[in-house]
């Protein structure tokens, strides 16, 4: 017969397979025995009741007791004692098996014994038929076997786990996704509330799907498609996260794509740096660092910027000089040189353009200085001075619009400091007139003398006044010049 779940189990021998008796007739032997007895017990008392019996015996002396020996049961009998003896090891067998069958059960035994629980079935069922057949060492050996076995086979229940998650794990890696339903299935017959199996199970069912999905992304990863295989490796392993080879793949695919990333990206940077666009270079070069922070060819590319950088803020600030240089504002064209040679000290063009602006700006600065204050033209060393000053800034080059005009105003302050003019003294004839850095005059009531341009001190003294001291301006090219000078207040 079958279980309810269609399995073969065994049933005690005393039932048939349909339903009937399938028992040994049993009960003929027995009856027999059962007579023998009640003979022997028949006998027994008639020789008890006989006159002069045993009560007579024990009071005689006439003739000796002599023993009555039991007669030995036939060998009918004793065949039928033993086969009653192996029925009944078998029959504790099978109950021993029957009770082991039970708890077999209640562990699920059908679901993932497999072909060992199959071979214990069919030793319980030729059991059964050397029962039928009243084999009963037989049926006794196959019992025997079925229990060992049976118990072999639940104390392997762990075991049986372990291999089944095993071989479930390595059918998962190997993509046979019917062999890995099947041993997960074994695996949670053993543990249905088991997460790990449940998990394995569930990546059993979407496998081939899976398998499907990670076929595409390769197929567009070859066709040169890097994007579209990143994002089929996504898809599957949205459905099994713990697909080794679709890991593999998102991971060498997204590789391939960094790298890509990162030559388009160097080679844009380098088109930038020749282009001379060197924000959009510097650009470049932060998603470099972005993607490959400290490789050898970004950092290469960090150099190369920085000096394309430091050419270009050269390159600014000596236009800017130059500009300056041009317009003759040789103070702030110095200040554009010294940060040109802290940028690079070792610039050819930083080094000669702030030579030339130095000399250039103290010469303005002289020139300046002289113009402003032509009255020292009046001294001969002063003058000599400003002579030698007027020679040098007419032979410098390049001659702006500013040097020449101040050329021409100095040659003109000195041609004026040079060019002298009559200047009439008028006096009382009794003060004393003394023109400093010229010479005493003494006493007269007109005199004429011939100055320089230039601003003189005139000091008259008499006795019994207060001497009197005057400054003058005699201005070149003025013509003839008046000057009254005479002691007054007396003392």
């Amino acid at each position: 017969m079958n279980d309810n779940n269609g399995k073969p189990y065994l049933s005690p021998p005393g039932v048939k397979r349909d339903g009937g008796t399938g028992r040994r007739p049993s009960h003929v032997p027995l009856l027999i025995f059962v007579i023998f007895i009640l003979l022997l017990a028949g006998a027994g008392a008639v020789l008890f009741l006989l006159p002069g019996g045993f009560n007579k015996a024990e009071n005689s002396t006439s003739l000796p007791t002599v023993p009555v020996q039991q007669p030995p049961p036939p060998p009918s009998e004793q065949k039928m004692a033993g086969r009653r003896t192996e029925n009944d090891e078998a029959d504790k067998l099978l109950e021993t098996l029957l009770a082991l069958q039970v708890q077999a059960r209640i562990e699920n035994i059908s679901g993932w014994g497999g072909e060992l629980y199959q071979k214990v079935l069919e030793t319980m069922t030729g059991a059964d038929d050397y029962m039928t057949e009243h084999k009963y060492p037989d049926a006794a050996a196959a019992y025997q076997k079925a229990i060992t076995d049976l118990e072999i086979l639940l104390d392997s229940k762990e075991t049986v786990f372990q291999t089944a998650m095993e071989e479930g794990y390595k059918a998962l890696t190997e993509g046979d996704s019917e062999e890995a339903s099947s041993q997960f299935a074994i695996a949670l017959a053993i543990d249905p509330a088991g997460s790990e199996a449940k998990k394995g199970a569930g990546r059993a069912e979407s496998l081939d799907t899976v398998i499907g999905k990670f076929r595409e992304a390769e197929t567009l990863e070859r066709s040169g498609d890097l994007n579209g295989s990143e994002a089929k490796f996504v898809e599957l392993l949205a459905l099994d996260s713990e697909f080794l080879a679709g890991r593999a793949g998102l991971t060498r695919v997204r590789q391939r794509i960094e790298e890509k990333t990162f030559q388009d990206e160097m080679s844009n940077f380098f088109q930038a740096v020749e282009a001379r666009q060197l924000v959009r270079a510097k650009s470049s070069l932060k998603l470099l660092r972005t993607l490959r922070d400290g490789d050898e060819q970004v950092i290469q590319a960090g150099k190369i910027l920085a000096e394309r950088e430091e050419a270009a803020q050269v390159a600014s600030l000596r236009d800017q000089a130059e500009n300056l240089s041009e317009a003759e504002k040789w103070q702030d064209a110095l200040a554009i040189y010294k940060k040109i040679l802290v940028i690079a000290p070792e610039s050819l063009f930083g080094v000669n353009g702030q030579s030339l602006a130095v000399k250039r700006f103290k010469l303005d600065k002289t020139l300046t200085d002289t113009i402003n204050q032509p009255s020292r033209l009046q001294d001969e060393m002063q003058r000599a001075t400003a002579i030698k000053l007027l020679a040098y800034a007419q032979q410098v080059e390049p001659k702006g619009p500013l040097i020449a005009s101040q050329v021409d105003k100095l040659e003109e302050l000195i041609t004026y400091a040079s060019t002298p003019v009559d200047v009439q003294l008028e006096s009382d004839n009794s003060t004393d007139v003394t023109i400093y850095h010229v010479g005493r005059m003494g006493h007269f009531f007109s005199r004429q003398i011939v100055l320089k341009p230039g601003t003189y001190t005139i000091v008259g003294t008499r006795m019994g006044y207060r001497d009197i001291r005057r400054t003058v301006e005699v201005a070149p090219g003025s013509g003839i010049t008046r000057l009254f000078i005479q002691c007054e207040e007396p003392i």
